[in-house]
């Protein structure tokens, strides 16, 4: 029974620690609420306490006025000292298990913060350990088998036979059969530029457009600010609403690192070219983040 008892409190203990953000982040507001209920009735009992600690104080003044005497008036001085501790005593007992209640209610909130920033800074290391680990042995095979297989091997890269027209020389036309490269499976990162956005419209040289100019605009966000998240690729675009991993992947721009933002618009490995020329509205975006910035800000 001991054993079971001590095996169940340990459980206990594991998951508590485990939620405790979540605990003291509801003690906080629990707390709070119970702050402002305790100075609302404490409140109530304000104009006795006033009442009682004026005719306290106005008393000793009077005292103090009459005596003229120096040893009398001296220690009459002391009661109206006396009588504001008095009145200061009594305000604490109205308020003072709010303002306590206040405080441990602080302290919760600022707790459960801290709690989770170190989690998430825990978190942001080791995404930065795993990306680049996997980007160090993705230059190696690179180095072994060439950047061009590397890079059909990542993303699945399939040969596509489509049907495309051409107008010769004397003007006419003609359909050919093109083999175009579609990646099958691009970074967990990609997203599709199609109806879905509020920015897309049915013209695609519109659409090509938008999309150079929204990618040279946040070039230059990245040059003037030095860093940008992938969430805001996403909201300006209006792809898709804010990831928890577009919270801290993204771009870091130094004078040692110029790195630069790419949609991925002309990547010969997708099919992007029917885009391109016209032939699509459509496209699938893959963006070329550095990997984890938010420790680099």
């Amino acid at each position: 029974m001991i054993q079971k008892a001590a095996n169940a409190l340990t459980k206990f203990s594991a998951k508590a620690k485990a939620h405790s953000p979540e605990i003291l982040l509801i003690a906080g507001i629990a707390g709070a609420v119970g702050t402002v209920i305790l100075a609302c009735v404490g409140t109530r009992k304000l104009d006795a306490v006033l009442e009682d600690s004026k005719q306290r104080i106005d008393e000793a003044k009077e005292t103090v006025v009459e005596n003229e005497d120096e040893q009398t008036t001296s220690n009459n001085q002391k009661a109206l000292v006396l009588a504001y501790a008095q009145t200061s005593l009594d305000f604490a007992k109205i308020y003072g298990p709010a303002v306590m209640l206040g405080g441990l209610s602080i302290y919760c909130l600022l707790s459960s913060h801290r709690i989770m920033k170190d989690r998430n800074e825990s978190l942001a290391a080791a995404y930065t350990t795993v990306y680049t680990a996997f980007k160090q042995y993705r230059d190696r095979v690179a180095e072994k088998i060439g950047a061009e297989a590397e890079k059909e091997i990542r993303y699945a890269v399939e040969k596509k036979k489509v049907d495309e027209t051409e107008t010769d020389e004397n003007g006419k036309q003609k359909k050919l059969k093109k083999s175009i490269d579609i990646a099958t499976m691009p970074s967990g990162y990609a997203k599709f530029f199609d109806e879905c956005s509020r920015e897309w419209v049915k013209d695609p040289e519109l659409n090509l457009m938008f999309l150079r100019g929204k990618q040279a605009m946040l070039n230059n966000k990245l040059q003037a600010c030095g860093f940008v998240f992938l969430n805001e690729v996403y909201r300006e675009l209006d792809l898709c609403e804010p990831t928890q991993e577009g919270q801290v992947v993204g771009w870091y721009y130094t004078p040692e690192h110029p790195s630069f933002i790419d949609f991925g618009i002309y990547n010969t490995n997708r099919s992007t070219e029917r885009f391109v020329n016209g032939y699509e509205r459509s496209i699938l975006l893959d963006f070329n983040v550095d990997g984890v910035i938010i420790d680099k800000l």
